[in-house]
Order: structure tokens, then C-alpha cells, then sequence
């Protein structure tokens, strides 16, 4: 157990060190995030950790998605709102009213799947790209 407590600490000096320098890095490279450019569609936090829900305007639903502005986007709203957050990220905000229904059924999901274009979550720098296009994605698909 204390070595789990541990390497929890480790790892979250670790993330604390990494928004640090990732700070410092856009900073230097770019203004705030413009809150015109996105728009909170939810939030569900608890003690452990913040969710949030967002619309980032500037992704045209079913354009090619560019990751790297998908990459800066997280990071600086991440950098600018909150330590500790998930962040799911839309392209559409007919979604809302589903971004937090679970579980989400046949047309449901084709919906929200097809505008949830990233999640990152805290404990990891990985962006998931469209993360519920996945095989329940298909299977509901091909009944349809």
C-alpha cells in the first residue's frame, strides 16, 4: 500500500512538472485560449476529478480533424481551467442533452460518436480521436 501511495505521488509530481513546462511553452508560443472560440456544454466533477464537456467552434463537424490543433486546444484549456480534468471535446452542440446520458442506445450513440471528435483524461497526455467510433459503433451502424 505504501508503495502504491508512492509511486501515486511520483506520478502526480510528475503531471504537476509537465504543466509546468507545458505552461511556460505556450506562453511564449500563444495568447489565452479565446473563450469565443469554444463553449462549455457540461461539466460533471467530483472529489477526485473534473470532467468537462466542451464544443470547440472552430471544428467543423465531419471536416478532417487536425490533431494538432486538437493537441494545443486541450492543453491550454486544460492549462488555463484545471490541474486535475478530463476533457471531452465536440464538434457539435446538438449533443448536450447526451454528453452525459449513460448508458447511450442505438441512434444515440451513432450521434454522440459521430461529434465526439477527443477525450484526454487526466492521468494520461494521450488524446483519444473519435473515441466511441469504435466496434459497438459499427455493430449499431450496420443495424441501422
Amino acid at each position: 500500500m505504501k508503495t502504491q501511495f508512492t509511486q501515486l505521488l511520483i506520478m502526480l509530481a510528475l503531471a504537476l512538472a509537465s504543466c509546468t513546462d507545458s505552461k511556460s511553452y505556450a506562453e511564449e508560443e500563444s495568447e489565452k485560449l479565446d473563450s469565443a472560440s469554444y463553449e462549455v456544454l457540461a461539466t460533471n466533477h467530483n472529489a477526485a476529478v473534473q470532467n468537462y464537456y466542451l464544443w470547440a467552434k472552430e471544428i467543423k463537424s465531419g471536416a478532417p480533424i487536425d490533431t494538432a490543433y486538437i493537441t494545443d486546444f486541450i492543453k491550454q484549456f486544460r492549462e488555463e481551467n484545471c490541474l486535475k480534468c478530463n476533457i471531452n471535446v465536440y464538434d457539435d452542440p446538438r449533443v448536450t442533452q447526451l454528453v452525459l446520458k449513460y448508458p447511450l442506445e442505438g441512434d444515440e450513440y451513432i450521434k454522440v460518436a459521430d461529434h465526439f471528435v477527443a477525450s484526454a483524461t487526466f492521468d494520461s497526455n494521450y488524446i483519444n480521436i473519435y473515441p466511441f467510433k469504435d466496434s459497438k459503433y459499427q455493430e449499431v451502424k450496420s443495424r441501422n
